[in-house]
């Protein structure tokens, strides 16, 4: 802010400090919390990037990189000169190996299925008790650490 203010500045910065306050409409806050639950009720694919699950924003990323990616192969190939086969043989071999991650995905997805379905119920809640437990457990051995070595006094 300049400490010597212009004359003109101090006169419309006097007349607007002098002005009363406006008054908002009364219908103003139904309107308000009325689109605030409206924006609420709109489903996730609706609504901005950070309302969307972790899964679908890394599926998304992956997704919009692969798309990425093969626009600037097709367009290199375009810009050398290259022909239609040219293009589809230089996009065919990231699709191949695409197919083949998908595949190997789905494999150990089922692999994983299938563990999950041998090993007994029992099993599976006393491991993720003994986890819990341990986890509980290192959180108190912290909280008295902490408080041991820094203690006020």
């Amino acid at each position: 802010m300049n400490p010597n203010p212009d004359p003109l500045e101090k006169f419309i910065n006097d007349t607007v400090r002098g002005l009363p306050p406006k008054r908002a409409p009364r219908s103003l806050e139904s309107r308000v919390l009325a689109e605030i639950a409206r924006r609420e009720a709109l489903p996730w694919w609706r609504r901005s990037w950070t309302y969307w699950p972790t899964l679908v924003k890394g599926g998304f990323l992956v997704v919009s990189a692969a798309t990425a990616a093969a626009m600037i192969m097709v367009f290199l190939q375009i810009f050398r000169g290259g022909s239609f086969a040219a293009v589809s043989a230089s996009l065919s071999r990231p699709l191949e190996m695409a197919k083949a991650v998908w595949a190997a995905c789905l494999a150990l997805g089922s692999v994983g299925q299938d563990l999950v379905n041998i090993v007994p119920p029992v099993w599976l809640y006393s491991t993720l008790g003994a986890v819990a437990a341990l986890y509980i457990t290192v959180f108190g051995v912290g909280a008295a650490a902490y408080r041991t070595l820094y203690q006020t006094r």
